[in-house]
């Protein structure tokens, strides 16, 4: 689809904890897992520790909120689409105890370089039209730098908080919401980078 890859326009450059990740998917860890990770890997894409942390790298920073707190739920925005993913995330992950409803949360954002889409994402008026899907990581889950998550959120404009903020009020108001599973390998499963 693209002449050549396109560029982050703000790139995370977070470093992922083995740690953290761990709490959250100890399947992915273990022989079995990293020999999956290196044939998947071999084949020229990359899931597991070498996608998540590639994606954290070169991935989009982006505005996400709290949105649920009972049953924790982020709105993940893309400026690229100018539209919202809503993420579940598990109430026993490290950190997520901690949230707040319409509490500010970054998002790292990865997207498919083979045009694939999602109907159930469809992008706003702002929309850039380069791509027509996008999968979210929330760096607070498996990222131990606060600082610079902190430094990133702060990098993001008001202007985007508040066109996050519409789009989360949107998402949520209709009756059955499109709500992906968060878990953070999920967002490099299949995404090229």
């Amino acid at each position: 689809m693209f002449k050549s890859k396109p560029k982050s326009s703000n790139p995370a450059k977070l470093k992922l904890s083995k740690d953290l990740w761990r709490q959250i998917e100890p399947e992915k860890f273990g022989f079995a897992a990293m020999a999956k990770d290196f044939m998947i890997a071999s084949s020229g894409k990359h899931t597991g520790y070498t996608g998540l942390s590639q994606a954290l790298h070169i991935g989009d920073v982006d505005a996400g909120w709290v949105v649920s707190v009972k049953r924790p739920i982020v709105a993940a925005y893309s400026i690229e689409l100018d539209a919202v993913v809503l993420l579940e995330m598990d109430k026993n992950w490290p950190g997520v105890a901690s949230w707040k409803r319409g509490q500010r949360i970054l998002v790292v954002n990865v997207y498919p370089l083979d045009g694939r889409s999602d109907p159930r994402i469809p992008p706003g008026p702002n929309s850039h039209d380069r791509f027509r899907d996008f999968n979210p990581i929330v760096p607070a889950l498996i990222c131990s730098d606060s600082k610079r998550i902190d430094s990133l959120m702060r990098s993001i404009p008001e202007s985007i908080w508040q066109r996050s903020l519409e789009h989360a009020k949107l998402a949520t108001s209709v009756e059955s919401p499109y709500i992906r599973d968060g878990r953070p390998s999920l967002a490099v499963a299949g995404f090229a980078m």
